[in-house]
């Protein structure tokens, strides 16, 4: 569902802020989509931190889908979260949002 961005992979000034936005879209998912307190997103962002240090190309991360980390962060099988109610209300919030 989402668009195709181009950046520079070799500004670390444009990877970081895909990788915030990334952070973003799946912290969003984990709070609307799997309907966690705020206080998990804000854990998942300290987590995605972590997991971005790990990275020897961070930008590598930005090829994965947000809904996939976001479900693999949050202990829900990928595929049932991109199928069913979750999976509804997931295009839902893309479509608004634009993603």
């Amino acid at each position: 569902m989402t668009d195709l961005y181009f950046f520079d992979p070799n500004s670390s000034a444009e990877v970081r802020r895909e990788l915030d936005e990334f952070a973003d879209r799946a912290a969003l998912i984990i709070g609307q989509v799997f309907h966690r307190p705020y206080d998990v997103q804000q854990a998942f962002r300290q987590w995605f931190q972590d997991l971005i240090r790990e990275y020897d190309n961070p930008a590598s991360l930005l090829h994965e889908d947000p809904l996939v980390i976001a479900a693999d962060y949050s202990g829900i099988d990928a595929g049932a979260a991109m199928t069913g109610a979750m999976g509804r209300e997931y295009e839902q919030l893309a479509r608004k949002n634009r993603w």
